[in-house]
């Protein structure tokens, strides 16, 4: 498949993605990866859709795959968290987001899920920290950190 073809299909799973359409989308990723198997952005996309269709292992082994390849991509390490998460192993989802944090430190998604967990696990002045932060590079994440905060403060 030419580098043009690779880049249409990407796109073209990458909107399947987004509409929710994973199957579909996973087909395209496992198109791309079958004639370019470090592709990083089928690998780790295919792993996002894998985790978000409940096959979260899945989802860590492929995002692993990408992170291996290029290991200085945050939004791979948050999306590795979020997988970690579901498999309920809570120490590697927090170091994942750490890491994604410490790559790009207005990672905002990566700061609000670390609170999230953090508020779940009971951590709460780390997991208020986390809301304000997260509020403050992005206001209108305000109303969903209210629901945690509003837990942790009671």
């Amino acid at each position: 498949m030419p580098a043009a073809d690779l880049q249409a299909t990407l796109q073209q799973a990458l909107a399947l993605h987004q509409q929710g359409r994973l199957a579909d989308a996973e087909r395209l990723y496992a198109e791309i990866l079958a004639r370019q198997p470090d592709h990083f952005d089928a690998l780790h996309l295919a792993g996002v859709a894998a985790a978000q269709s409940g096959r979260a292992a899945r989802g860590v082994e492929l995002i692993e795959r990408a992170i291996a390849r290029d290991p200085i991509r945050a939004e791979a390490h948050a999306n590795l968290g979020n997988a970690l998460k579901a498999l309920g192993n809570f120490d590697g989802a927090l170091a994942s987001y750490d890491r994604a944090i410490a790559l790009k430190p207005d990672h905002v998604e990566a700061i609000y899920s670390r609170a999230a967990l953090l508020a779940g696990l009971g951590r709460r002045g780390e997991a208020i920290a986390g809301f304000e932060r997260a509020v403050a590079l992005r206001p209108e994440l305000g109303n969903r950190s209210g629901e945690h905060t509003s837990e942790l403060q009671s």
